[in-house]
């Protein structure tokens, strides 16, 4: 399935008008509705990172936006289409996401994720927190 998948790696400003709807609807829907985060989504960071994406035909089934001019890189936002997981598509996205990056790279990670994060190169640094009710851990890898 990661084979078929078209990558995109674009700042907000040169994003289309539809790839734009396609991100904020998967952000949503994973974040706001599965995840039930009563936050807004939508933040003024978005206009600053760059934003990449996975694409199934003209379904987007993965996204991570990236902010590469800070050091570390960081990466948030990591979503995969809740009808496309178990594919192995998380781990092509933070591959290519990683890639993408000649700086350290900084995230802040579902706890429940520790091992597949962990298997990507990433280390743990400090303990667990609250953000929005969901237990997250920071991480980074070199």
């Amino acid at each position: 399935m990661t084979a078929d998948l078209a990558w995109t790696f674009e700042h907000w400003e040169a994003l289309t008008p539809s790839a734009c709807h396609h991100i904020l609807k998967l952000r949503q829907s994973v974040f706001v509705l599965e995840q039930a985060c009563l936050y807004p989504d939508i933040d003024d960071q978005d206009l600053d990172w760059w934003h990449l994406c996975g694409w199934h035909n003209k379904t987007l089934v993965a996204y991570a936006r990236l902010r590469c001019d800070a050091s570390p890189t960081i990466i948030g936002r990591v979503a995969v289409h809740p009808d496309y997981r178990g594919l192995g598509i998380g781990k092509a996205l933070m591959q290519n996401a990683m890639a993408r990056s000649t700086r350290p790279i900084e995230i802040s990670a579902q706890h429940y994720l520790l091992a597949f994060y962990t298997a990507l190169g990433f280390e743990a640094k400090g303990e667990p927190y609250d953000e929005d009710g969901i237990p997250h851990i920071a991480m980074t890898a070199p």
